[in-house]
């Protein structure tokens, strides 16, 4: 399997950040409004979680 370069897992990094705080934005404004969300922060920062140290493993070591 091919795997990404350093590059790649900044772009899918920040991509995935952005969406984070997205969500998270999203969360906060059902919660004010009294009505109950599908998904918890806690939810998000955990799958973000996840999906980020999924992509360290997925990614070319340095050579130093």
């Amino acid at each position: 399997m091919k795997k990404f370069n350093r590059y790649e897992k900044w772009l899918l990094e920040t991509g995935l950040v952005l969406l984070t705080v997205k969500m998270k934005k999203e969360i906060a404004e059902v919660e004010e409004q009294g009505k109950n969300p599908i998904m918890t922060q806690g939810y998000v920062d955990m799958v973000a979680k996840e999906t980020l140290d999924k992509l360290t493993e997925l990614t070319l070591k340095n050579k130093l």
